[in-house]
């Protein structure tokens, strides 16, 4: 395949793929100048592989509740003859026979469990561990355990300086966000699969990121409907292989603020409205390429493909090219 034929072979799965993979939400600056298309013919899309999926593996699900102890997912509590929380039962189905229902596509599934949702998991506490264990292998003198390392370290802000301490501080690593974690992987998987092998995809292609690149150590988009503001880290929480190449330059950008909370308390980020043009070229932009477990040859090819026809890389004017490179 030459790379022009792999990259119509791509854009054409990108196109088919756009009706379930929601983008994240979109600043000012990418609704400007982009246009999301949808494509109906994804067939099983990722809500309906989802809802066959999910249930079977992790039935619990549907039952969490949020802060105040409502249902989190009210579609669902509406359609079940047992309470959710707080939430009274309204419909006159049992649980499992309307998971079961939903899984054949006979009943609606909550239209806020998809993809993004499922992966705005429950706070962890392996890093402590896993850290701790890196210190124990390949410190030294210098740095060995969390108390050298924190004071040696040179943080480039102080609310980094003080999230390490919070973790050097923090002794009881028990959480039930790592046992979420683990047995959802096992449906993203299943998921992610199931779609590409029923429509005959071999990539999957979305923009790593729709917000513009923050500023380091500055506010940062506020979050909507489990859309980061930052990326979006399916791929690694699923367990599966993703390569993110350059796709050009954007330079009209809507910087987040701090504003004061309503209790005067805290200060909390809120989107720009001020349109700002930066200099060329501008900040970049990624493409990102992704498959099913295993699949790194493929989105490797895909990837390399699209960079030799695309040609978006710029090095920057004080790091030129290695040698070699043209």
């Amino acid at each position: 395949m030459t790379p022009r034929s792999a990259i119509r072979s791509i854009k054409r799965s990108r196109a088919s793929c756009a009706t379930s993979w929601a983008p994240n939400y979109l600043s000012p600056s990418i609704r400007s100048t982009r246009t999301i298309r949808r494509s109906p013919n994804l067939k099983p899309t990722f809500q309906e592989a989802l809802a066959e999926i999910l249930p079977f593996h992790m039935p619990e699900y549907l039952f969490k509740t949020n802060s105040t102890g409502e249902a989190e997912f009210p579609l669902f509590a509406s359609r079940i003859n047992v309470n959710v929380g707080k939430t009274p039962g309204g419909g006159t189905l049992s649980p499992a026979e309307y998971m079961a229902r939903a899984a054949e596509g006979l009943e609606p599934f909550p239209p806020n469990l998809n993809l993004r949702r499922i992966t705005n998991f429950p706070r962890t506490s392996s890093f402590r561990f896993h850290l701790s264990q890196y210190l124990l292998r390949r410190g030294d003198a210098k740095v060995k355990d969390w108390t050298t390392l924190n004071a040696n370290a040179t943080y480039y802000s102080g609310d980094k300086l003080a999230a390490f301490i919070n973790w050097q501080n923090l002794n009881d690593i028990r959480s039930d966000g790592l046992t979420e974690r683990i047995k959802m992987r096992e449906v993203m998987q299943r998921v992610v699969l199931k779609v590409m092998r029923e429509n005959n995809l071999d990539v999957l292609v979305n923009p790593l990121t729709t917000i513009p690149i923050p500023k380091i150590g500055g506010p940062v988009e506020p979050e909507i409907n489990s859309r980061p503001s930052n990326r979006y880290a399916f791929t690694a929480d699923a367990g599966i292989p993703e390569i993110v190449v350059p796709a050009g330059f954007n330079r009209v950008v809507y910087e987040p603020k701090f504003a004061l909370s309503s209790d005067t308390r805290s200060y909390r980020s809120v989107s720009g409205t001020e349109r700002i043009l930066l200099d060329a070229p501008g900040l970049p932009i990624s493409l990102s390429f992704w498959a099913g477990p295993g699949e790194e040859s493929t989105i490797l090819k895909a990837a390399s493909a699209y960079e030799a026809v695309t040609k978006h890389r710029r090095p920057p004017a004080a790091f030129g090219p290695l040698p070699g490179e043209p």
